[in-house]
């Protein structure tokens, strides 16, 4: 099991490495933890003593998760072409929630902003892709 410290030990290992070779860079850049300046100039401490950010909780994604399974159930009351049992739901739901924790831990464990957009782009690229292939049952 690796913990956080380990991966900003490793980083600090490393460090010299990616400075001097650019290929290394891109690949090692997004173990960087938010508020731990690695590469300062002075030899002041970053803003935080803690390298770990607090975990946050997003209610506004969890939300749009909560409308997006109730869209079907709404639309359920209002036409007969929507029919959906309770696999269906439970499916969705657990699709939702795998979803939900993959951008919450992609928030929370990459430092940078381009790899977080990567990481969720790629997660919702999954969830449409698993999506697709349970609509029209390829993975029977």
């Amino acid at each position: 099991m690796i913990r956080r410290g380990m991966i900003v030990a490793s980083y600090q290992l490393f460090s010299p490495i990616a400075l001097s070779l650019p290929v290394l860079a891109p690949i090692l850049s997004p173990l960087r933890v938010a508020g731990y300046d690695n590469h300062a100039k002075d030899t002041r401490m970053a803003t935080t003593t803690n390298p770990r950010r607090a975990f946050r909780f997003h209610p506004l994604l969890w939300g749009a998760a909560a409308v997006l399974l109730l869209v079907p159930a709404a639309a359920m009351l209002l036409t007969a072409e929507v029919n959906w049992g309770a696999e269906d739901f439970a499916a969705m739901g657990l699709m939702l929630t795998v979803l939900c924790l993959c951008v919450e831990t992609a928030w929370h464990w990459l430092a940078d902003l381009s790899w977080r957009l990567i990481a969720v782009m790629l997660s919702v690229l999954v969830f449409l892709t698993v999506w697709a292939h349970l609509a029209v049952n390829l993975l029977d």
